[in-house]
């Protein structure tokens, strides 16, 4: 795997300095300087230079492979050129401030319906079922079952606990809707607010 991350980085940042002579600065020797002095470029240059020490000194040093791979985590930052390229992030991101408030209503429901349900099955269960033995850990369940998760290492006996168990899971299924249509209803406002212009 490092070495087929060495060869497809080092390729690709190859291509893209050959390349960049398309963009008139970046030509001539004095521009492919500019490119790799870029700050996204020296993030490049220091992942393939770090692979390839690593795959290097793997078996030769093992002080000098252990520092090397904890230094590596900076390939995470290959994730930042993503908001550089794509402006859609910036977009969804004023989306999301601009529906603020609905989204705070659709949280504070849901919380109240965790704490509500949370509440009335810890005190169905809590004389019967040892695994409701406190609030907290009826709350884990709530968490579990609102998020429709379900990992089974708490679950209701009574009958009375397994309806409750049902509309918080149902109630958790229509709490995740809303979010998702107060988002895209301000998504599709956002795009023809800046991309469909009027006749």
């Amino acid at each position: 795997m490092d070495f087929f991350v060495l060869v497809f980085f080092s390729v690709e940042f190859i291509v893209r300095l050959w390349s960049s002579d398309c963009i008139s600065h970046y030509r001539g020797w004095k521009g492919k300087l500019r490119f790799i002095r870029s700050p996204f470029r020296l993030i490049d240059i220091f992942i393939i230079y770090s692979t390839a020490v690593v795959l290097f000194f793997d078996d030769k040093s093992v002080l000098v492979s252990t520092s090397l791979r904890g230094i590596r985590f900076l390939q995470v930052f290959q994730v930042l050129k993503l908001d550089h390229r794509f402006s859609p992030w910036r977009m969804m991101a004023s989306v999301v401030w601009d529906q603020k408030e609905h989204l705070a209503i659709t949280t504070y429901m849901g919380s109240l319906a965790l704490l509500t349900i949370s509440f009335l099955v810890y005190f169905l269960e809590k004389e019967i079922n040892p695994a409701f033995n406190s609030l907290a850990s009826s709350l884990w369940w709530g968490v579990e079952t609102l998020c429709t998760v379900g990992y089974g290492d708490m679950y209701p006996i009574t009958p009375f606990g397994r309806l409750l168990s049902c509309i918080c899971s149902i109630i958790g299924v229509s709490i995740f809707a809303l979010p998702a249509g107060i988002l895209g209803t301000g998504l599709a406002l956002k795009v023809r607010l800046y991309y469909v212009k009027d006749p």
